[in-house]
Order: structure tokens, then C-alpha cells, then sequence
């Protein structure tokens, strides 16, 4: 329960002492969805062009792709332990030989 207290005494704590850099910071993430929320609103939001029109959907061979790309997504997503075991496996390793060189005093 109070976990999150500590992290958020941390944060504002670093807003007071690194105001420079919190200034910063929140200009790029004002400034970042400003442009990110134009580009989809001309994108998807904006007049539709005649020169388009004649365009048809995607159908046959034109859909395999999104369907593969579907299909895996869809079944790491319901499974995603078999990307987990995958990716344990080769972390586990590595892990390992952190702890090993903390132990002994050789990193952080």
C-alpha cells in the first residue's frame, strides 16, 4: 500500500531539484503529442482526396501477410508463455552472472 508513496515522494523530489531538466522533459512530451496528434488527425481525420477513390481493399494474396501478421500476434497473445520460456532462457544466463558479480563486489 504505501510502496507507491516512496516513488512518488522520489519524483516530485526530483521535479524540485532538477527543474531544468523537468522543464525540459515535459516540453518534449507537449511537444511530442502535439505533433503526434496532428499527423493522425491529418491522416485519418482529414478530407478525403478523388484521386483516391478508384482504390479498392485488399483481397487474395494482398491479405496473407495481415492475416500471418494477425494470426501471430493472436497466438502470442493468448500464449505468451512459449515467448517467455524462449526469452527466460536466454536471459537466465546472463542473470546469473550478474548476481555472481555483485556477490563478489565487481558491479554496482
Amino acid at each position: 500500500f504505501m510502496g507507491a508513496f516512496t516513488r512518488d515522494q522520489a519524483l516530485f523530489g526530483g521535479l524540485i531539484s532538477f527543474q531544468f531538466l523537468a522543464i525540459l522533459a515535459i516540453s518534449g512530451i507537449v511537444i511530442t503529442a502535439t505533433y503526434v496528434l496532428r499527423v493522425v488527425m491529418k491522416t485519418f481525420f482529414g478530407p478525403r482526396k478523388a484521386e483516391w477513390d478508384h482504390l479498392k481493399d485488399a483481397h487474395g494474396v494482398e491479405m496473407v501477410p495481415i492475416v500471418v501478421l494477425v494470426a501471430t500476434l493472436l497466438f502470442f497473445g493468448l500464449l505468451p508463455s512459449l515467448q517467455v520460456d524462449i526469452i527466460n532462457s536466454g536471459v537466465a544466463p546472463l542473470v546469473a552472472k550478474i548476481e555472481a558479480a555483485k556477490a563478489i563486489g565487481g558491479i554496482f
